[in-house]
Order: structure tokens, then sequence, then C-alpha cells
């Protein structure tokens, strides 16, 4: 894991490395598929299995997705635009959801942007007790600015490789859910688990995924996606989609506390969303089909 990371840091790997590396631990790009597979590998092995994209629209697909699975009230309450507002969108929790913090509201208490963790308690629809990740209980309520009144928080199950920036996880699996990402994107994604057998991969695997921050004199690179990386699977719409992404580029390295450095990553300045998650759920029959079993 940690040859493939360095040499990955500095150079973009050959296509026969990223297969090898991915043998046996890649998921078809469909967001049910990927949210069952992601629940199926909790129940063998434990542990909190986190989707990391490039989108926030892939993000909330495959959050949606684990939802429909594992709360399938509440993934009817929503589709039919109930729910509670959020920061961004509406959710409905529960006790056993996985939700992540998006404001920070009281550093002393944990109550700060990007922290993770699982509904132990619920007081009322809106308060609830979140037990974060690092064992530190934390009660959660919503807040007002500007006059609106929401609830800071968004499901824990996916979230953008930007967002996990720093972060360390249990297990991980990389969508690169919009053709030729920033550079960097690859090598951040991948660090944040620490082994390899903990790392998947949704789709096909694609070396324009995994270009080298600093690698744009590198004659070998390969910055065009080719025929053998190609997929007309019809939930990889996102790959195609320029718009309303994640798009910031990596600026420069900073240190990560071990001999090797990450790109570090401009904030977003986009978070509208263009493209509906339900959307790359499938159909109505699709989504009712999900919930069923």
């Amino acid at each position: 894991m940690l040859d493939f990371l360095e040499a990955a840091r500095v150079q973009q790997p050959a296509r026969d490395a990223l297969l090898q590396f991915f043998r046996g631990r890649t998921i078809p790009a469909d967001v049910n598929t990927a949210a069952r597979h992601a629940a199926g590998v909790e129940t063998r092995t434990g542990g909190c299995f986190t989707f990391l994209t490039v989108t926030n629209q892939g993000a909330a697909a495959l959050n949606l997705g684990r939802l429909a699975i594992q709360f399938p009230d509440a993934a009817a309450i929503l589709r039919d635009g109930g729910g509670i507002p959020a920061e961004i969108g509406r959710v409905v929790v529960d006790t056993g959801m996985r939700m992540r913090l998006t404001q920070n509201i009281d550093k002393d208490r944990g109550f700060v942007n990007g922290n993770t963790g699982t509904v132990r308690a619920m007081l009322r629809s809106d308060v609830f007790l979140l037990q974060s990740d690092q064992g530190l209980p934390i009660l959660v309520h919503p807040v007002t600015q500007q006059g609106r009144k929401f609830l800071p928080v968004s499901y824990g199950w996916a979230t953008t490789i930007r967002r996990a920036q720093g972060a360390t996880l249990d297990k991980v699996g990389l969508w690169f859910d919009r053709r030729l990402p920033d550079r960097g994107y690859g090598y951040v994604g991948l660090s944040r688990a620490k082994r390899r057998q903990d790392v998947f991969l949704l789709g096909r695997v694609r070396r324009t995924d995994w270009r080298a921050v600093n690698g744009e004199n590198d004659n070998s690179e390969q910055n065009q996606v080719s025929v053998f990386s190609e997929s007309t699977h019809s939930s990889e719409e996102m790959d195609i989609i320029e718009s309303s992404t994640e798009t910031q580029s990596p600026r420069g390295s900073s240190p990560t506390g071990s001999t090797s450095e990450e790109p570090s990553f401009e904030p977003s300045t986009n978070e509208d969303s263009s493209v509906d998650p339900y959307r790359l759920m499938g159909s109505q029959s699709d989504w009712d089909l999900s919930t069923s079993s």
C-alpha cells in the first residue's frame, strides 16, 4: 500500500499497476449496487464504509442509496419532498444513521464541520445525540443563519474527496464520477485508508483518474480517456457532467505528518447541484425495487 501510494504521488500509475492494485475490489458504478456492497462489507468486517467522490451530486446519490437500503421509510419521505431543512437539501434523521456535521458551532464539544458519527438517540425530529467517531457524544440541534433555520448536517455514508482530505477512514470506496478529475484526487482519496484491502473502486479502471500533482511535464502521462477505460453503463452518466462539481485544483502540497506530502485543495466555490441525485438512482420503478428487499 505505501509503495503504491508513494509511486502514485509522484507519477501516474501504469494501467497494469492499477488493475493489479484493485484486483478483486471493484464495484459496478451503479448507485444501488454500490450501496448494497458497502452495507455488506460493513456487516462482514465491521467498521464504517465511506464513499469518496469527485462531485457533490455523486456523494448525494450514494448517501440516498444507503438510506434506501437501511432506512427505506426515511428515503420515501425525502423522495416525496418531506424532511427537515439542512444546510443543503433536506434530511430525515433516525437512530443508527451515519451523519456528518457541516458547521463549526462548538469546537469544545466536537460540533465542528466535517465531524462524523452515528445517531444514538433522538430527542425530537430535529434534535439528536450523535456519537462521534472519536467516541464523543454531541448534541446536534438546528441553527439559524441569515434568517434561515436548518439542521447543520448531511448524511455521512459518502462525501467528496476534497472534504475528506486529512481524514483517516476504515473502508473507502472511490468513485471518480467526473471524467478527468483534477490532479491529485486519486492519491488523496486512496490515502484516506491505511490498508490496501480496505479500498474499493467503483466503475472502470482509468489511468486518467490518477494524474500526479506535478505531472504536467511527464511525457508518459495519459490525459485522455482510452477505449479501454470507456464505460457505457447508464448509471455512469455523472462521468460526462462537467458542471457544478468539486473541481478545484490542488494547490501545492502540505505535510501530512509522514514522509510524504499530499495536495491541498482550494475550498469549493460551487456547491450548487444541477443534477437530481434521485435520477442517478434510476427510474421510479428502480427506486421501489431497491427498497423492497
